[in-house]
């Protein structure tokens, strides 16, 4: 697997070139300068991702990573920052929304990569 900078322009997740693009615009860090954002990659059915890779901040608030070398088609996928895990605002699906508006406790919302 390689990882680079990625592109600000194309927002959430991104299947291009050979590779994956994660851009996440991050409003927390509009007042926290230090802030690190993160996409976890996870395998289907668990809790706890497999791969946790450190965006770069490249254009403001956005923060993006440019992934190749892996095959993550069936994989799922969301933020992180500030420890906590968000779902990921541009997704084409999301995971655990069986019914709207009720949450099972410690629920973790992906994303599938295949959607991108």
């Amino acid at each position: 697997m390689k990882y680079e900078i990625g592109s600000p322009c194309m927002m959430g997740c991104n299947i291009v070139n050979g590779g994956y693009n994660f851009a996440y615009a991050s409003s927390y860090a509009a007042m926290h300068s230090d802030t690190a954002v993160y996409v976890c990659i996870f395998k289907r059915n668990d809790t706890e991702p497999f791969y946790e890779l450190e965006l770069h901040k490249t254009m403001g608030i956005v923060y993006s990573i440019f992934i190749t070398g892996i095959n993550i088609d069936d994989c799922f996928y969301c933020f992180k920052e500030n420890e906590e895990y968000i779902v990921d605002p541009y997704a084409k699906a999301v995971t655990e929304c069986e019914i709207f508006g009720i949450e099972k406790k410690d629920t973790i919302h992906t994303s599938p990569v295949k959607a991108c």
